[in-house]
């Protein structure tokens, strides 16, 4: 695969595909953008399984073919690339891109590894870029504020641990003696004080401070290992 793109046709065909990539994909081929060049000019892709995204760039394309490369780092270097013709050329087991006096070196996955995108839906209308931005704009305003309303309200109610030092004893009694009904330990362990653990705990140290093996004193709760949870 060899191409050559004007800098700015590169660098807004990577950053539209790369917008739907995930920041945390599952598997490392899901954070890929595909290069497709033939006859037609260079085709970018990503999908991550969930959204997927493709447009086709203007290239004087010289030998036909495919790579994927990571987008994210695809999208760094085309935006900070001076402004000249981009040359990319696929060398084995990478892609070696040229612009200028800068030269840059990016890894490749396996084309046949990168998942096959779903098929588009017929075409059922078309409208002006400009008019459907009008249009979409005051809705996205109103979206984003019931986002920020609702995380105000998250920060407003932040969760109060509520855990008596009485029922924190019975939790960490239960890891000592394993005598407390499943039940009756979900509850107590459902909101636990940290302070209060750190107490019961040293006091708990020193009440069972451990069996005895060849006459030394081990470091854990010798009842710890004759447990008994009742159902």
């Amino acid at each position: 695969m060899k191409f050559r793109v004007e800098r700015s046709e590169l660098s807004d065909a990577v950053a539209w595909t790369a917008r739907s990539l995930s920041s945390k994909a599952m598997v490392p081929i899901l954070s890929g953008l595909l290069m497709e060049a033939d006859s037609n000019g260079v085709r970018m892709s990503t999908y991550d399984l969930e959204n997927s995204a493709s447009v086709l760039a203007r290239a004087d394309v010289v030998d036909a073919g495919a790579a994927v490369v990571h987008g994210r780092l695809l999208t760094e270097i085309a935006r900070t690339l001076p402004n000249a013709p981009v040359e990319v050329v696929l060398d084995g087991s990478r892609v070696v891109m040229t612009c200028g006096s800068t030269r840059m070196t990016l890894p490749v996955f396996n084309v046949e590894d990168f998942p096959s995108l779903p098929a588009m839906p017929d075409t059922i209308g078309s409208v002006e870029a400009a008019t459907f931005a009008s249009a979409v704009t005051p809705v996205a305003v109103a979206a984003g504020a019931r986002g920020r309303r609702r995380s105000d309200e998250s920060d407003a109610n932040p969760v109060v641990r509520k855990g008596s030092l009485w029922r924190t004893a019975r939790a960490v009694g239960w890891s000592f003696f394993g005598v407390r009904r499943t039940s009756g330990f979900e509850g107590d362990v459902a909101q636990p004080n940290p302070l209060n653990i750190c107490v019961v705990g040293r006091g708990g140290r020193r009440v069972a401070p451990g069996p005895r093996v060849d006459g030394h004193q081990t470091p854990h709760g010798a009842l710890a290992a004759r447990r008994e949870v009742y159902r």
